[in-house]
């Protein structure tokens, strides 16, 4: 039987905060810090994660009408090689008070979890044969602790409306996708 122990201590950090500027930036900031520490037995490879980040955003009032959001967080996760900058800007358009239609672009990522990048546990596998009977063979499962950060590019068109008691919206959205973080098959023997 495969036996799974975990133990887990975490300490984070975050602060945040929110600016007017001269009633025309609303400008808010931030960031946070995480420290994990892990004694998993399926990971015996690694005993802790640090990632840490900080944010900044604008929202330009243009006039009643138009609104112009630029933003961007940088991170930095210890299984990564260097810091991911993750910039956004979105344009908002509102021809009524109760009424937005909504153009953004942004990038995101998604950097590899502990157990992806430090794995290592073995088991095996029963595969039934039929009338031959089973067959079993060793498994053996290993992170990879030089994955890159997954990555995304997300470009949207929305639209959300108040009429009356009844809220409408609706997105057409664009992503792309790249360095798809998954538990893939390397080798067989």
């Amino acid at each position: 039987p495969l036996m799974l122990t975990v133990e887990n201590q975490a300490y984070d950090v975050e602060f945040s905060n929110l600016r007017i500027i001269r009633q025309q930036h609303v400008l808010s900031y931030g960031g946070n810090y995480r420290h994990n520490s892990f004694n998993i037995s399926m990971a015996p490879r690694g005993d802790s994660r640090d990632e840490g980040g900080a944010y900044l955003q604008d929202e330009i009032i243009l006039s009643k009408h138009f609104r112009w959001v630029v933003g961007t967080r940088i991170d930095v996760f210890d299984v990564l090689n260097r810091a991911v900058m993750s910039p956004r800007t979105a344009f908002l358009v509102k021809p009524s008070p109760n009424q937005t239609i909504r153009f953004s672009v942004n990038r995101a990522f998604r950097a590899p979890s502990f157990i992806n990048s430090f794995l290592e546990t073995g088991f095996l596998t029963k595969v039934d044969l039929g009338a031959a009977g089973q067959f079993t063979f060793p498994t053996i499962a290993t992170g990879n602790s030089e994955l890159k950060e997954e990555g995304i590019t997300a470009y949207e068109v929305g639209y959300i409306g108040g009429f009356g008691r009844t809220t409408l919206g609706g997105a057409v959205y664009l992503n792309r996708t790249k360095n798809m973080i998954m538990f893939t098959q390397s080798e067989a023997f």
